[in-house]
């Protein structure tokens, strides 16, 4: 299992946290920061910050 150093607040309105959540009950990602941290992922490779 990876480990993180880092944590951040975030706060979501609740049509965005049920998005995320509904993600996770598709099981297309484990839990609800995975599928942040894809989303994450996606716009640091979109925007070239790597």
């Amino acid at each position: 299992m990876k480990k993180y150093a880092s944590r951040i607040a975030l706060r979501l309105s609740d049509s965005e946290r049920q998005q995320l959540e509904k993600l996770v009950r598709e099981r297309k990602f484990k839990n609800v920061s995975q599928a942040i941290r894809a989303a994450l992922k996606d716009l640091v490779a979109k925007h070239g910050a790597t």
